[in-house]
C-alpha cells in the first residue's frame, strides 16, 4: 500500500508561504515568496529512493510525501490507510482478475490526482463466498 501511495499521490501539488528567508537545494528562498511542492516529483526522486521509477512493493523503507510531511502531514492519513488495507484486503479475498472495461477519464486537477470515470470488469475468486452475479459486468 505504500508503495502504491508513492507511486500515484493523492495530492499532486501544494502552495505554500516562505515563513522566512532559507536556502533550499542551493537556491534562495526569501519570506514571503511562494514555493510550489510537487509531490508527484518529490516521490521519485532518486536521492530519496532507489530506482524511484520502478514499483517495488518491498521498497523500505518508503519515505513518500503522499500525506505531506510535519505540520502539513494529512489529518486523515491514519484513516486512509485503514480504508485502504480495508479495500485492498478484501478485494484480493474476493477478486481473481481486474481488467480495464473501458477508457480511464482522468480528474481536470492540478491539486488532486484521481479519476471521474475508471470502468474496470473484476472476474471472482472461484473461492470466494460471493458468485459472479454479485458483481455489475463493469463499474
Amino acid at each position: 500500500m505504500e508503495e502504491g501511495l508513492r507511486w500515484s499521490s493523492p495530492v499532486n501539488q501544494l502552495l505554500r508561504e516562505a515563513v522566512h528567508d532559507t536556502e533550499l537545494a542551493g537556491q534562495t528562498i526569501c519570506g514571503g515568496d511562494l514555493v510550489l511542492a510537487c509531490l508527484g516529483s518529490a516521490n521519485r526522486d532518486e536521492r530519496a529512493f532507489t530506482d524511484p521509477d520502478r514499483f517495488l512493493l518491498t521498497r523500505a523503507p518508503n519515505r513518500h510525501l503522499a500525506f505531506g510531511h510535519d505540520p502539513h502531514f494529512c489529518i486523515g492519513a491514519s484513516l486512509a490507510r485503514m480504508a485502504l488495507c480495508t479495500f485492498m484486503t478484501e478485494l484480493v479475498r474476493h477478486v481473481e482478475h481486474i481488467e480495464p472495461a473501458g477508457p480511464a477519464e482522468h480528474l481536470a486537477s492540478t491539486f488532486i490526482a484521481g479519476f471521474t470515470h475508471l470502468p474496470v470488469r473484476l472476474t471472482p475468486r472461484r473461492t470466494s463466498l460471493i458468485t459472479a452475479g454479485d458483481f455489475p459486468r463493469s463499474f
